[in-house]
């Protein structure tokens, strides 16, 4: 090879290769990292709560509406004119009272109608007693002549028909007057339909009127409803049972209402009802509560929430419910170590929830302070904590967040 050649060769080697050897002299150097070290962890900031002991209640909450313990609409029992309506809409009534009256002119002409016609059969009757009298001694005479053969055979005969006749035409005659007497009686009736009264069943009540249909001046027939009556001294509650709870209800059971309309004041309340047939559209059942109401604070149709508690359990060990937490699908809680620096995972077993309380099953000696505040910063085992709260409080005491 020529030395030109050389000298061109090394010219080009030099001019490609310079570009090369730079960059690999400045190639950043790629240092190991390093494996995440857990005992260099940093404290996590947590609150915490005392576990304590105390009285739990399995109660359930359910919503419904109040209904009248009895409710129905006042209708006339004949057609007539209404003349006069005693009440509107809020007034009271009681067992017995009338409500509202109607035109009973013609009513009233029949009663007397009734009554003349009854005194005319009475006279009827009258007439024939004396001449049943008569008839009867005549004939008691012709049997003792007959008996002494002093009076013919015809004759004797003839006195005992005329005896039997008047008997007869007197049990007539007061068939009459007993008919008269409950032509009248029946008149009375008709007449007493003029004037409407609340329901009497021997029990002095009070009912209230809901609504009013008709004004005075209106002509009503037996379909013809002119007011509303109900019964609010007590109230049902009619409420619907999950399928889930629904074994669980039993008569008796007593609850607990709330209403927006009263918020803060509780009324008492007891299952008297249970529907034997669950809805197999909503899954549900209707159950019925009795709602005593003395001061009438409460009124038909208000929505309500009843509370019915179907379990009591004493001493049980509980927890604030915001304590609980999953690690790796298991539920448990985070307790704080003897050191009061670090938090472990213990597995738990939960019963009956009162609120916010949670009742812990197993362990069954479980105790010690728990997290509550900042467990999702902690890992699957725990972690080092710096509680925020050391004098923590009870759990009785505790204010979920």
């Amino acid at each position: 090879m020529s030395a030109k050649k050389i000298l061109v060769f090394l010219i080009l080697m030099i001019v490609v290769g310079t570009p090369i050897v730079w960059r690999i002299v400045n190639a950043p150097t790629v240092k190991p990292q390093k494996q995440p070290d857990d005992s260099g962890a940093k404290a996590v900031a947590v609150e915490v709560v005392q576990v304590d002991r105390q009285k739990l209640l399995d109660r359930k909450s359910f919503t419904g509406t109040l209904n009248a313990y009895s409710q129905f609409d006042v209708t006339p029992k004949i057609t007539g004119r209404l003349m006069q309506m005693r009440l509107r809409a809020g007034s009271r009534v009681t067992s017995g009272e009338a409500v509202a009256m109607l035109d009973d002119d013609e009513y009233r002409l029949a009663v007397e109608q009734a009554a003349a016609e009854l005194e005319v059969v009475k006279s009827q009757l009258d007439a024939e007693k004396r001449q049943l009298d008569y008839a009867l001694s005549k004939f008691n005479r012709s049997q003792r002549l007959f008996e002494g053969h002093a009076l013919s055979q015809s004759q004797f005969e003839q006195d005992e028909t005329a005896w039997k006749t008047a008997q007869a035409n007197y049990q007539v005659a007061l068939s009459l007057v007993k008919q008269k007497e409950a032509a009248l009686r029946a008149a009375n009736v008709r007449l007493s339909y003029c004037t409407l009264i609340a329901p009497n069943n021997g029990v002095d009540k009070n009912y209230y009127v809901a609504r009013t249909y008709i004004d005075e001046g209106a002509l009503v027939t037996p379909q013809t409803p002119i007011l509303r009556l109900v019964d609010i001294n007590a109230l049902r509650a009619e409420i619907f049972i999950i399928e889930r709870d629904y074994a669980r209800v039993k008569r008796g059971m007593k609850a607990t209402l709330t209403t927006d309309v009263h918020p803060g004041k509780k009324f008492p309340a007891e299952v008297i009802h249970i529907s034997p047939q669950i809805d197999p559209a909503s899954r549900q059942a209707p159950v019925e509560l009795l709602v005593p109401n003395p001061n009438l604070a409460l009124k038909p149709g208000m929505f309500i929430r009843a509370e019915i508690v179907f379990n009591t359990k004493d001493n049980a060990i509980v927890v604030p419910f915001d304590a609980l937490c999953e690690r790796n699908g298991i539920q448990g809680l985070f307790k704080i170590n003897p050191d009061g620096k670090s938090a472990s995972f213990v597995a738990v077993e939960i019963g009956i929830r009162d609120g916010n309380l949670i009742e812990i099953v197993s362990p069954a000696d479980f105790g010690g302070r728990v997290v509550t505040v900042g467990t999702y910063l902690l890992g699957t085992e725990g972690g080092k904590v710096i509680v925020f709260n050391p004098d923590a409080k009870k759990t009785k005491q505790y204010e979920g967040r």
